[in-house]
């Protein structure tokens, strides 16, 4: 990747040699799912997406989830965090289980062995058991995940107890996605959300719960893709502690049904700058453990340097 980079000024920069590591976040241009390489040097998948996109490469969709690690030499994934079993969310984890070796599966619990209105399915379960991983069940909000000394993990939802299937609209897709297990990271003063497909109800519950949380999030993981559900009070909160860098990242191939669908240009109009894999391929977002980040993409290809100043001192 030809990197045209735009670098802080020398001073700010050589700071950053006094943290231990980066801790980069690679988003696939194919449809959905993260990869987080920690500082320490574990990683960890979120939402490993659809499965014949997990080998995906350019240039018919650019780096998929399963090619990136192989690329890396990534042999081990510390865990496979699943938002909500919907099949474009965790269906390519099968392939995970059988192609890597996952320490531990992480979810909420929230309906997975059954198929009424989703769940996982029988392959998924197989390979799973097979792989003789771990499964950590049950984290709702207000839990923490201890990934590595330098970052802060917060689970911010969903609630507990569990949103119904009446406060979801009496919507079946809408309770699925509500329930999304929420992650939010924190690596120097650099801020990561990551969503899942949460809807209104989930995105007003985080602006309510966790402002200051919202607010220092440079990085945020657009709700479903950035298709159909937007609290615009939560999506003017994102980042507002820092609005210099106030970035959202998105799959518009996930919200090509019509403009009532596609939500991106009103999260673009509150404030973010948006990324997405269809525009810009894959996506490569590293912080350096204090107020630096770089995000690099590889369509076109770039890169360019951040850095995250708040707007009080603290920045909450």
């Amino acid at each position: 990747m030809i990197r045209l980079c735009v670098w802080l000024l020398t001073a700010g920069w050589m700071i950053s040699a006094a943290f231990a590591g980066n801790f980069k976040v690679f988003y696939p241009a194919t449809h959905t799912g993260w990869v987080l390489e920690t500082p320490s040097g574990k990683v960890y998948v979120i939402d490993p997406g659809i499965a014949d996109e997990f080998y995906d490469t350019a240039p018919k969709h650019g780096t998929g989830i399963g090619t990136y690690l192989k690329q890396r030499g990534i042999k081990t994934v510390e865990a496979v965090v699943i938002s909500h079993p919907h099949s474009d969310h965790f269906a390519a984890a099968a392939q995970l289980f059988r192609d890597f070796r996952v320490r531990e599966l992480i979810d909420t619990g929230f309906n997975p062995r059954t198929n009424k209105f989703g769940g996982y399915n029988a392959e998924f379960w197989k390979a799973f058991e097979k792989s003789g991983a771990k499964h950590r069940v049950g984290l709702r909000a207000g839990a923490t995940l201890a990934w590595d000394p330098e970052l802060t993990v917060k689970v911010l939802g969903p609630k507990t107890p569990f949103w119904t299937y009446a406060e979801s609209g009496k919507d079946a897709e809408r309770y699925y996605n509500q329930n999304s297990l929420v992650l939010w990271v924190r690596h120097g003063s650099v801020s990561y959300l990551f969503t899942g497909d949460i809807t209104q109800p989930a995105q007003n519950f985080l602006r309510t719960h966790y402002p200051a949380e919202i607010k220092d999030t440079a990085i945020l993981g657009i709700p479903h893709h950035g298709k159909y559900y937007l609290q615009e009070d939560f999506a003017r909160l994102v980042g507002s502690a820092h609005p210099a860098v106030r970035i959202g990242i998105a799959s518009l191939s996930h919200t090509k049904k019509g403009p009532k669908a596609d939500r991106v240009p009103v999260w673009r109009r509150d404030g973010l700058t948006i990324f997405t894999g269809d525009n810009h391929n894959d996506i490569t977002v590293t912080s350096n453990g204090g107020n630096a980040l770089t995000l690099e993409t590889s369509k076109p290809s770039g890169a360019k340097t951040f850095q995250v100043i708040p707007v009080t001192a603290s920045g909450r």
